[in-house]
């Protein structure tokens, strides 16, 4: 499977435990692949250390040919068309969050997620239905989730489903307003 985050590269979007996380997942599933996909650099709002803190990390620890760091795009076509070729979307915050934007798109685009518990991560997401709430921070909750998805992949598209009807119900511009 294909696991994609998209956003900043900055300690406390969770990166490091969603590396952790998908590293010790690779021992039952060595196939799947993990892509990042934002700005990395401090003059992009990024954090610069922490990108090059995290492609050491992956580089030392044998991932390079699993874990692909991409830069920003801000083409909006060509960013959904990356959130619609991967498989499960990752939003692992520890912090910072009111609501995540990042959730809702790839629930438009029916796909399944992968989030902290926290706050509000699981008001939007449905446990095991739209996706899977791991713990905030933690490597091994996120390993879980990820072995949850590759366990289940053949529910991906129904879980991607019941996320899209539950944007639909729950977060549309209407219901917001």
């Amino acid at each position: 499977l294909k696991f994609l985050y998209v956003g900043r590269f900055v300690p406390d979007k969770g990166i490091a435990s969603l590396v952790g996380g998908f590293e010790l997942s690779q021992r039952d599933f060595p196939l799947n692949r993990l892509e990042t996909i934002g700005p990395q650099t401090s003059e992009q709002g990024a954090s610069s250390h922490f990108f090059r803190k995290m492609s050491r990390h992956v580089a030392r620890h044998g991932l390079a040919d699993k874990v692909t760091f991409l830069p920003a795009e801000f083409d909006r076509a060509k960013l959904d068309a990356r959130i619609a070729a991967a498989d499960v979307i990752c939003v692992p915050s520890l912090s910072g969050e009111t609501f995540s934007m990042a959730i809702l798109e790839a629930m438009a685009l029916a796909k399944p997620v992968l989030v902290s518990d926290f706050s509000p991560m699981p008001e939007a997401v449905d446990h095991e239905i739209t996706g899977y709430v791991a713990r905030a921070g933690d490597a091994r909750s996120l390993a879980a989730g990820i072995g949850f998805f590759s366990a289940n992949s053949a529910r991906l598209s129904e879980m991607g489903r019941a996320g899209f009807e539950k944007a639909q119900r729950c977060f549309s511009v209407e219901k917001i307003a």
